[in-house]
């Protein structure tokens, strides 16, 4: 019995009510999420910004920019990992010479392969 509708799910006409208002939901989180991914997809697509600002850009609106001096660190993460260094060894010689993350932490062989995974995709953006 549910109290906020007034259903009797004791009876047939009751469950299918329930039933039917379940489906409904089930389909409206599923309309939502693929709403959402679109959006985003979009967004993704023309270079607007839909999540935290990736490193070597900074945020101007809703439009992602290039920063110079991120980009030069880009660059030469792209020269290392080209010249075959592991992501650990960039890491480490980042770290070594004190080059800040976008937080200013710590550099790990994770974040730099993110930004690598994110280089590409900004240049197959460009590319299209």
């Amino acid at each position: 019995m549910s109290v906020a509708e007034s259903l009797d799910t004791g009876s047939a006409a009751g469950r299918l009510v329930l039933n039917i208002m379940t489906s409904v939901s089930q389909w409206e989180r599923e309309s939502i999420g693929d709403r959402t991914r679109i959006a985003l997809l979009h967004k993704k697509a023309h270079g607007r910004v839909y999540n935290h600002v990736p490193y070597g850009f900074v945020r101007d609106g809703d439009s992602l920019v290039p920063l110079a001096e991120e980009q030069a660190i880009v660059g030469r993460i792209q020269a290392l990992r080209a010249n075959g260094w592991p992501l650990r060894r960039i890491a480490e010689a980042l770290n070594g010479d004190g080059v800040p993350t976008k937080q200013r932490g710590r550099w790990f062989p994770q974040t730099v392969k993110d930004i690598l995974k994110n280089t590409l995709h900004k240049a197959a953006v460009v590319a299209a």
